[in-house]
């Protein structure tokens, strides 16, 4: 792995970015309320859809490109003013509305976002703004402290092809998930090589947040996406705008990958073998217990629950997407 030393920090405040480097994610600020309520009112005005089905509005995942496109740029023009100037040479990538229903279906396994830099020298980031007060009974985010440090390979589209060992291991590390309770307007930077994710929303309200990823204003931003000609033996690294995931969002480059025709008005850069480490649980549990990251009983009970919905739906949430896919 290289070592930070050589990357281009993300905070221009050394202690921020040394909690950052150190835990794979930081809390720091909050919006203000004026903010808030603008963002909510935008939110209700665009009237994310349920792309996949299963309860879970992801903007970036609506078929209609205008309004990926309007809550991009609104996203932006409301939070990146407020947070600009912790961030060292860094602007605005995605921008996404992220809203999970009420739906006991609504859980997102223990993932990895996706590599977008060159991150021997960049890293991958994102940030999460809950728009209500969250915690682990609405879909609060969690994550897996020291994560960022444990692999060091490419994360490619789409996500359920490569058999990372995150992938393989996604519900059992749930159980070690760290949730953040956080208020509305709070914000946490991650890099997206750390281990995150989410449960149900069990409230009885929708958990309305947003992302914003984060490229460095002199470096070129990259997509990988498997090449579906080697049964992802290789990925395919593409150079791409700033709006590409706009105008070419995850559900594109996934059906194009299913259909067996990567067709991108983009440059590509280069062919990458895939190279993957052990995907073995004890290989894993060696990391997680070499950092002292236990289980916690909560997360073990409530992802139980999920595998029982699960079993009686008799569809995971990967097979449902997939299947969402293929019928478009």
């Amino acid at each position: 792995m290289q070592s930070d030393k050589m990357k281009i920090p993300l905070f221009k405040n050394k202690d921020l970015e040394d909690t950052f480097q150190k835990n794979g994610f930081v809390k720091v600020g909050k919006l203000n309320e004026n903010s808030i309520k603008e963002l909510i009112q935008w939110n209700q005005r665009l009237n994310i859809p349920d792309a996949f089905g299963f309860g879970y509005n992801v903007g970036m995942n609506a078929k209609n490109y205008e309004l990926r496109k309007k809550m991009r740029e609104v996203i932006i023009e409301i939070v990146f003013s407020e947070i600009k100037e912790l961030l060292n040479s860094r602007i605005p990538y995605t921008a996404s509305y992220m809203n999970k229903n009420t739906s006991k279906f609504a859980f997102v396994s223990a993932h990895q976002d996706w590599t977008f830099t060159d991150e021997a020298k960049i890293d991958s980031v994102m940030c999460w703004i809950p728009l209500i007060d969250v915690s682990i009974n609405n879909a609060a985010l969690g994550f897996i402290p020291y994560s960022n440090s444990f692999y060091d390979y490419v994360r490619a589209f789409p996500f359920n092809i490569l058999k990372t060992p995150v992938f393989v291991h996604q519900e059992k590390l749930m159980h070690y998930i760290d949730i953040m309770d956080m208020k509305a307007g709070e914000i946490v930077f991650f890099n997206q090589k750390t281990i995150h994710g989410s449960f149900a929303n069990y409230s009885n309200s929708e958990r309305q947040a947003l992302s914003m990823s984060f490229v460095h204003s002199d470096y070129d931003i990259y997509t990988y996406i498997c090449n579906p000609n080697t049964k992802g033996k290789t990925m395919l690294k593409y150079k791409v705008p700033i709006d590409f995931m706009v105008t070419t969002n995850y559900p594109i480059i996934a059906s194009m990958y299913h259909n067996n025709h990567i067709n991108l008005e983009t440059t590509l850069v280069d062919e990458v073998e895939v190279k993957l480490p052990s995907n073995k649980w004890e290989d894993l549990e060696q990391i997680l217990t070499q950092h002292n990251i236990g289980i916690k009983q909560e997360q073990v009970i409530l992802t139980q629950r999920m595998q029982d919905l699960r079993i009686n739906k008799k569809e995971s949430i990967w097979t449902s997407i997939k299947n969402k896919l293929k019928s478009n």
